[in-house]
């Protein structure tokens, strides 16, 4: 009697075990967040789900400080070592084809058949030209709050115009976590993390989106100690 009873007891602590482990696993897939654990009334209206779909499978951003101990987001050399491979093929592609394409020998109706690797030779350059900005664009924190472009291009605008790049600290309400399974038709699916800065009037601006998320949660923990504001860390517990 008293082994059927321990029997049937450890029967139902699997069974129950099981069903957990499937209800974690479920809600790790979906990211199911529960925005009453931060205790603030902008987590409840702010939405959970990712700023943007997608996202890479490496790391793209890292946060740096500056001579002056102030933070910035940049790029990664992966980030700009991918805009270059796309970059290189571009032009090899535009060097071969666009002397083919002019060249006085060739038909007039044989430069038609030049036209598509002439033109996906060029999409390639631009696809790799804006990868190599986008790792060079930096996102600078100021004690008074945060530059969103700081880019090479941003020191040719106007005094006005950089102005309007500025979100200040009073407008801060929290560093946000968020993540989103991301489906590959080349390989293995993965999970991408986005680690955003939310204000007060509910939008989010994203700072980083990778699969990284050790060093995604870091830089979200050295941003909210230096703006004195929260992290929401909507994975915590998941991963």
């Amino acid at each position: 009697m008293l082994e059927k009873l321990t029997s049937s007891l450890l029967d139902t602590a699997r069974s129950y075990a099981v069903k957990v482990r499937e209800s974690q696993k479920k809600d790790r897939e979906k990211l199911i967040v529960d925005p009453h654990e931060f205790n603030d009334p902008i987590a409840l209206k702010l939405s959970w789900s990712p700023n943007s779909s997608g996202g890479a499978n490496f790391r793209t951003g890292k946060l740096s400080m500056n001579s002056n101990g102030e933070p910035r987001i940049e790029g990664t050399g992966g980030m700009h070592l991918f805009g270059l491979v796309f970059a290189g093929l571009g032009s090899m592609a535009l060097l071969f084809m666009v002397p083919l394409f002019f060249s006085q020998q060739m038909e007039w109706f044989a430069r038609f058949f030049v036209i598509i690797p002439l033109f996906v030779g060029l999409a390639f350059l631009l696809i790799g030209s804006l990868m190599i900005e986008n790792g060079f664009r930096r996102f600078r924190f100021e004690r008074r709050g945060l530059l969103r472009d700081a880019s090479f291009a941003s020191k040719f605008i106007s005094h006005e115009q950089l102005q309007e790049l500025f979100i200040t600290k009073d407008d801060m309400a929290a560093i946000q976590i968020v993540g989103e399974k991301v489906t590959s038709s080349d390989g293995p699916d993965y999970f991408s993390f986005e680690l955003n800065l939310v204000t007060k009037d509910l939008s989010r601006f994203t700072l980083e989106d990778h699969r990284d998320l050790p060093s995604l949660r870091e830089d979200g923990g050295r941003l909210s100690r230096f703006l004195e504001i929260p992290l929401w860390d909507g994975t915590a517990g998941k991963f």
